[in-house]
């Protein structure tokens, strides 16, 4: 494989190492991935829209590592005593009025908004936010839900 070498801002490859799943992905890999996932979602979306436009089904958001919420899920953290809660939309996580692209993205704008700075912005936004199981009316880490593909 051919390689070039190409400069990042210090932000985007911090962000690229929460995207990372550790001791398993390189830089490399996790540019791929969102690259693979940016162009299923373009897919994905437009069959979204045009099955639900033809039927009574729901629209679902994907994540940057492929997993699907409802579009509607509601989801609630609690840091530093105080909770915290978000939204799925067809296009990410609705915190505080922005749109985040991942769990983790959304955990780090909740850190921030609490006074948090440097590196104990890190989150891993899988075992950070919970969400409203529809069927139980409980609310579950999103991390089970994730591995149990009830999303």
């Amino acid at each position: 494989m051919e390689t070039v070498q190409v400069s990042l801002s210090k932000d985007v490859f911090v962000k690229l190492q929460e995207i990372a799943e550790p001791l398993i992905d390189d830089i490399n890999s996790v540019i791929e991935r969102l690259i693979n996932n940016h162009l299923e979602s373009l897919s994905l979306s437009s069959k979204i829209r045009i099955e639900s436009s033809s039927s009574n089904n729901s629209e679902f958001w994907r994540s940057n590592r492929g997993e699907q919420f409802k579009v509607g899920t509601k989801l609630s953290a609690n840091y530093k005593g105080k909770s915290y809660n978000a939204t799925i939309q067809i296009d990410g996580i609705n915190f505080e009025g922005n749109l985040y692209d991942s769990p983790s993205a959304a955990g780090v704008a909740v850190k921030k908004s609490a006074g948090i700075t440097g590196s104990a912005l890190s989150t891993d936004g899988w075992s950070f936010w919970n969400m409203l199981e529809p069927d139980s009316n409980q609310w579950v880490s999103i991390n089970t839900v994730r591995y149990e593909k009830k999303c």
